[in-house]
Parts: C-alpha cells; structure tokens; sequence
C-alpha cells in the first residue's frame, strides 16, 4: 500500500497495533478523519495488529502534508479544508473542558483545556497530524467556553427583564476570555445588578467545578461603558454580495448575500432594520444604488420576509428574478466567488474577518476592512427597537450607514472567499485600560441562514 506523507513513528504504531477497530475507529471519529469502509465492515472487537498492515496504518493514519509552499494563513489549519475537521475534532476529544480556542500569528492552534495532561497533549498531536496543523494544549485558568456561555446567556437575559434605558450588549471578550457587559453610562443599578447575578451563577458553577471558588470576579467578567446603533450599495455587477441598494424610499444599505430556499428559489439578503419602522415589516421596494446615493431605478425585487423582530437576527430577504447563477462578493481586487462558508464554530480568537459595503466606500473610499475577532456570541440590546439581536460576532473596524447587510467573510490560505455573515451593527466601546475603539458587528452566516432553512450555493 502507498506510503503517504509523514511517517508514523514506532511508538505511534506500536499503540495503534494495540487498539480494537472499534477503538480505531472512534479514535478516527475524534480525529475528523474519514474510516475506510473495509474497516467498517469488521468485527469492531478484532484487534487492530490481527487485521491491519503497517502500511495500512500509514494510509490511514497519516495523510497527505500540504505543498511546503502554501503559506499558513491566521485562522485556517493547515489546509483550508481540515479546519472545521480539526474544530470538531478538538471539542469531541475535551468536551466541557476545553476553552476558548486561539490562532497564532503564525497558524498555530491554542488549545486551553481544564486539568490538561500527557493525554490530552498526545491527543491533541494526533488531531494535529491529521488536520496538518499546529496545536499547543496549555492549562485552562478561567472559565471553559461553555461555562463563559453559562455565564453570557444569565446575565443576557437578566438585563432583558429590565428597563436599562439605553442599548446595552454582553458576549465573550476574547481578549480578555471574561463574559463583558456594556452597559451605558450612569447606570450604577445595572452594573451591581450584573455583579450579584454574575456571583450567583460563578458560586452555582463551583459546586461541580472547584476550581472557580477561588476565581476572582473581574476574571470572569468585564464591565464598561459603550454605545453602538445600527448602520444604515456601487452598481458594480447585478446581484452580488457588496451590491450598494437602496430600501424603501430612504434607506442606503448593501447586499450580503444571494441564498436559495428548499425549492432552489433565489434571495436576496441583507439586514431586517434596513426596511426601516415598523421594525420587522415587509413590502418595502429594493433597487440598485450609486455612490452619490442616487438611483437608476432599477427594481431588484420587494422585501417578503422580515425577521428584525422578537429578539431574532437581523436579517430580510426579497425574491429576485435576474440573477445570474453565481454567488459572489467583492473584494479589494475585484469579484471573487464564495468557495464555501466561515461556520461560527470556526470564528475563532485570532481568525480574520472582512466587511465590505457602501458606507466605507463613501467615507474612507475603501473597498473592505479586516481585522482579527475581538468578540463573540454578542447579544445586542436596540433600545430604539424594543429588541435584541442575538449572538453576534464583532472585530475592530469601523463601519458605517450604508454597510448593513453586507457580507463579512474570511479569506482562506488560497484566496478564497468564505462567508462569516452580515453586517448589522457599529459599536463604539470603551475597554477599560485600552481607550475608546469602533467595532463592526455581524450576524452569523449560521445564524443567517438559519432564520429560514437557506443554503448559500458556492464555488460557482
């Protein structure tokens, strides 16, 4: 059988050889590799030395390296493809001890994880071999991802019952890797408030985890002041993600994306607050616009679904008639076709993420902004709306009114576009310790796509 890529070590085949196909098999499973469909068909008891070669091994083992001149790229493993393999790989193996996980400057994989040891480290070099990337274990200090989700959705829906009086916000800082409150100014009941519920829920999460009794609170949770609103596309080519419309009679706003329904039927789809008060209504006109905000006139379609309601995404969707088959967005050099999709679980500390839109080429005359995540799993109080929008991701640029509902993407190793959301939101916030920062702020592509059962076709 063919000798692919790295070789596996004596050691490594040794406790391979060891193991039932069952074991193999779920070991497989954890690793994100595929099982050979000979191997599903034995007996799961038989030992893995009385039926398998170390030549099969090696097949199975150890695929392919990447060509040595393909360039790690920030939030991708060592292939574009393996990522989400190696993400599902790595939560599968820990569970509900791992933390945050983190990409380095370099490409490499932070893994924290809660009482980590030579297992778990050996685990992660093999989920590391067969997803061609580079995974460091280290101890987990503070609270794992799942408790800082524990913590994020208590607090959320405390302030939901509340009446702060202004737009408030609370996700994960992944600087910082606490649960972050922000809250506006002069609001001292709300932040003890915060505090109580946030001690309540910490003092819960200790009775099966003793390693939080002795962790401080400002590790868990960040609170500071901040204000955001939502942001209000260039004829450039006939329905692609970028594309400058205009709403209704007022509204400049972009367009993210063209998805297609359970029966094929091609959309539309940019930000529900785009259509303008009432929130959430529909029947408002789309048609192209140019940079000077002016309109041809050119009718895209009427907006027929309208989920900017109920504490749901921010999302619309309108039918269109002349597209053109290909789901695009444009770029800084031009029109690139989406490859494929950034899945939230893959928005990682460290990923990069782009936005592209009306309001940044009319101010800052630029075609995108990029940046890596700076937080994530947001939900974001309207106050003027009366709702909040949930889990949203945001990094460190500013956009501006005209960029709502545009795409926000990731570039893979090989230039491909991968789409990560829509663009809903501007925020600006003041961390403590860091000075006051614009964010850009977006729904999910799962979350987008999920308010009604869309597939965004891609690679065409």
């Amino acid at each position: 059988m063919e000798q692919l890529g790295v070789r596996i070590t004596d050691a490594e085949a040794q406790q391979f050889m060891q193991m039932t196909l069952g074991e193999l098999i779920a070991f497989l499973n954890e690793a994100g590799l595929p099982i050979p469909a000979r191997i599903k068909r034995l007996d799961p008891s038989l030992s893995a030395a009385g039926t398998l070669s170390r030549g099969d091994l090696q097949f199975i083992i150890a695929p392919l390296q990447p060509p040595a001149d393909e360039p790690r790229v920030r939030g991708v493993a060592g292939r574009p493809d393996d990522h989400a393999a190696m993400t599902a790989a790595l939560e599968t193996r820990f569970g509900d001890r791992i933390g945050l996980i983190g990409i380095e400057e370099d490409g490499s994989v932070v893994v924290p994880v809660r009482s980590a040891n030579a297992d778990d480290r050996a685990a992660a070099a093999a989920i590391a071999r067969n997803t061609h990337a580079q995974i460091r274990v280290e101890p987990l200090k503070g609270l794992t991802r799942a408790q800082l989700n524990v913590l994020r959705s208590a607090i959320s829906q405390m302030l939901r019952g509340q009446d702060v009086g202004g737009n408030w916000g609370v996700g994960i800082l992944l600087s910082t890797e606490t649960v972050f409150v922000s809250l506006p100014p002069g609001h001292d009941e709300a932040i003890a408030d915060v505090k109580r519920q946030s001690l309540e829920v910490l003092t819960r999460l200790a009775q099966t985890d003793q390693s939080l009794a002795r962790l401080p609170l400002e590790q868990a949770v960040t609170i500071f002041s901040g204000e955001y609103s939502l942001v209000e596309a260039r004829d450039r080519a006939p329905q692609g993600g970028g594309k400058w419309l205009l709403v209704g009679n007022a509204l400049t706003c972009t367009l993210g994306y063209v998805v297609i329904d359970r029966s094929g039927n091609p959309f539309g789809m940019s930000a529900g607050h785009c259509a303008g008060e009432p929130w959430g209504h529909v029947g408002s006109s789309v048609k192209d616009l140019n940079l000077d905000t002016s309109s041809d006139g050119e009718w895209y379609g009427q907006v027929n679904r309208n989920w900017f309601a109920d504490d749901r995404p921010d999302v619309l969707t309108w039918p269109i008639g002349n597209w053109d088959g290909h789901t695009r967005v444009y770029l800084g050099d031009g029109w690139k076709m989406v490859q494929g999709i950034k899945p939230e679980a893959d928005q990682q500390k460290g990923v990069q993420i782009c936005g592209t839109g009306f309001g940044i080429f009319k101010n800052d005359g630029t075609v995108q902004k990029c940046d890596s995540l700076d937080m994530i799993s947001v939900d974001l109080s309207i106050d003027q709306a009366g709702i909040t929008v949930p889990d949203a991701n945001c990094f460190e640029k500013r956009p501006f009114p005209g960029d709502s509902g545009g795409p926000t993407y990731a570039l893979d190793s090989q230039g491909r576009a991968l789409a990560a959301g829509i663009t809903v939101a501007s925020w600006k916030t003041s961390f403590y310790g860091i000075g006051t920062s614009w964010y850009w702020c977006y729904v999910t592509i799962d979350d987008a796509l999920g308010v009604g059962g869309f597939q965004l076709p891609t690679g065409k």
